[in-house]
């Protein structure tokens, strides 16, 4: 899969990013978020970042790691989650939530709830863009 502008490393080569990271320890969390951060994975960065500042509200490390996330990303939220392809194998069920929400019309942003779900929603998104099933392409008629 061909890289789209603010998705980093995202493809097929990208780490898969595991639900069960999220709730490992905190040291955990930052050194695999630094390490997807150092490979310019924003996506697995962005999940990691949103579940250490759930658990930990204020962790200095994560509010930059997210940041600089966000940032990369903007193209992506900014973007209506499209399928591209049909999975070549099964899905996990965040996964195929995210993608039968997903109706080309609203953003990623919109996509995306806010609280404690948004981490496990950013490594469903993760997923589906890391095995090729979906993108984020940018609307013709403006985000929602």
């Amino acid at each position: 899969m061909g890289q789209d502008q603010g998705m980093g490393e995202v493809h097929a080569a990208a780490a898969p990013l595991d639900e069960q990271m999220l709730a490992s320890s905190t040291e955990e969390r930052v050194d695999e978020m630094l390490r997807r951060l150092h490979a310019r994975d924003y996506l697995a960065t962005l999940a990691l970042a949103e579940s250490l500042l759930f658990t930990v509200p204020g962790h200095g490390l994560a509010k930059v790691c997210r940041r600089e996330a966000l940032g990369a990303l903007e193209p992506v939220m900014s973007g209506a989650l499209t399928r591209v392809a049909r999975p070549a194998g099964p899905l996990s069920p965040s996964a195929e939530a995210l993608l039968a929400a997903a109706d080309e019309r609203a953003t990623v942003a919109t996509l995306l709830s806010a609280g404690a779900d948004r981490p496990k929603l950013l490594c469903a998104l993760h997923e589906l863009i890391r095995v090729g099933v979906a993108t984020s392409r940018r609307r013709a008629d403006g985000p929602t």
